[in-house]
């Protein structure tokens, strides 16, 4: 798939529940990707979060929210309990990341497992580059627009079997 780079908001949030997701959040701006994470050692994650941040803010049309805080204050970045995402168009989720599809529907602690290992992308997360999350989260785009075609083909040829059998009960009746 192209890497179309176009610009979207990204609204970081203090945590996963809906109070705490459905509010209007913090406006994710490109400084804060130079900002530290608070507590967070580990470097490999730190960039794995960056480059997933910084693709986030360029999915455009489609925006985006995650459950990642930050302190203006202290101009830190805070990772919450769990990190789930979701991708919006027109103010409706259409794409959400919050529960492993792999492991009965657990849920996600850390974006670095919203890839659920089925992207066309092989590599070892550390070394995906913005780009290949961009061209991440358009192959999910992607995937659930086929999954929305399949279930609607599914609904016309419901609804034409429906009309079918209405037509031969009225039929029926005229006999």
């Amino acid at each position: 798939m192209e890497n179309k780079k176009k610009p979207s908001i990204l609204t970081l949030h203090p945590g996963h529940h809906d109070d705490e997701f459905n509010g209007p959040g913090i406006l994710f701006v490109p400084e804060m990707l130079e900002w530290p994470f608070y507590g967070v050692e580990n470097k490999t994650l730190i960039k794995i979060y960056r480059t997933a941040l910084e693709a986030l803010t360029w999915i455009g049309p489609f925006d985006a929210k995650i459950s990642v805080d930050a302190d203006l204050d202290k101009k830190v970045i805070i990772l919450t309990h769990r990190t789930w995402g979701k991708i919006i168009l027109d103010g409706k989720c259409i794409l959400g990341f919050s529960h492993d599809t792999r492991y009965d529907n657990c849920p996600f602690n850390s974006l670095c497992e919203w890839p659920e290992l089925n992207s066309n992308l092989s590599r070892e997360l550390s070394l995906w580059t913005t780009g290949d999350w961009i061209n991440f989260f358009r192959e999910r785009i992607a995937m659930k627009a086929q999954t929305l075609k399949i279930k609607a083909t599914a609904k016309r040829d419901d609804a034409t079997s429906l009309d079918t059998r209405a037509e031969l009960l009225l039929k029926a009746l005229t006999q």
